[in-house]
């Protein structure tokens, strides 16, 4: 739904003003009012992969590529997420430069991540921890979501009761023969995700730091393995953080041990619940939704 005039203005005052005078008057008007027909010029949000043979491609900030209507929805749209995502980013370097985290350039972001985590962790229950969850259900920028995203879910904990263990994987994974069958599972899906994207192009740096993750987390938890869809899982979490390898393979262990457990087992029985459970719930809060879906023969625990 369109947003009301006024809302749309109350939202465009809190942009600073650089970002806020390259908006168009006839952009603004058209997004406040729903009625955006054409897009302006591709705003420097969506950027042209030179490199791509076959040229002109636009992506979005993580590198994924847009089709002709998503370009033009971002070159609407681009200057305002981006000046939200700013106001976002101010609001967070002023919460965690006020509660310890060290801004040093040169700080490792796991090094930052546990500073932050270990003073934090005395915090709780008090307005400094409330004000963290305000901000994090406001959302994280992208580019604290290395440091944060390892600090909050439990992943350096993990991390720092065995930090040396991924080079250890690596080595038994390298060697071969603990896990043949997941391996050949492993390299018919690895061109299969994300084909568009050049971070997972034929030989590229991300497919092998893919193939590495997926490996050693077959090792680690050897009840899970691997199992389709564990490759989106960790190839997104790569990307969210910047090809971290390592940093990669503890919040993939976090996914599937701490947040979803049974999700990625060989059964998959946690998937399977959780599609039930939302199944019933729609059933039981919008019956005029299940009851379109019903009639449509389209069982709602596989939507």
């Amino acid at each position: 739904a369109a947003l009301s005039s006024r809302r749309f203005r109350s939202r465009l005052a809190r942009i600073p003003g650089s970002l806020a005078s390259t908006l168009p008057t006839r952009t603004t008007r058209a997004i406040a009012t729903g009625q955006c027909s054409a897009a302006p010029e591709l705003s420097g949000r969506v950027r042209t992969l030179e490199s791509d043979k076959r040229g002109g491609v636009c992506t979005d900030a993580l590198g994924f590529p847009l089709t002709a209507k998503q370009t033009i929805a971002f070159s609407q749209w681009g200057h305002i997420v981006a000046a939200a995502e700013r106001v976002q980013l101010q609001e967070w370097a002023a919460h965690l430069a006020s509660h310890g985290f060290p801004s040093a350039p040169d700080s490792r972001p796991d090094q930052k991540g546990r500073v932050w985590r270990e003073r934090s962790a005395a915090r709780k229950g008090t307005a400094a921890e409330r004000a963290c969850k305000r901000l994090v259900r406001g959302g994280i920028p992208s580019s604290l979501r290395y440091k944060l995203w390892l600090a909050m879910s439990g992943g350096l904990d993990l991390w720092d009761s065995s930090p040396n263990l991924y080079s250890s994987l690596l080595r038994r994974g390298h060697e071969g023969g603990e896990i043949g069958s997941e391996m050949a599972e492993i390299e018919k899906d690895l061109h299969r995700t994300f084909p568009g994207h050049t971070l997972f192009a034929d030989g590229s740096e991300g497919r092998a730091k893919l193939r590495n993750v997926l490996a050693a987390y077959a090792l680690r938890n050897q009840t899970v393995g691997y199992c389709q869809a564990l490759n989106y899982v960790a190839a997104m979490l790569l990307v969210a953080l910047q090809l971290e390898e390592e940093a990669t393979f503890w919040m993939l262990a976090v996914f599937c041990e701490r947040l979803f457990p049974n999700f990625y087992s060989r059964d998959m029985t946690g998937i399977r619940i959780e599609q039930s459970l939302f199944a019933a719930f729609v059933k039981d809060i919008t019956p005029n939704v299940h009851a379109h879906f019903s009639a449509l023969g389209v069982p709602l625990d596989m939507v």
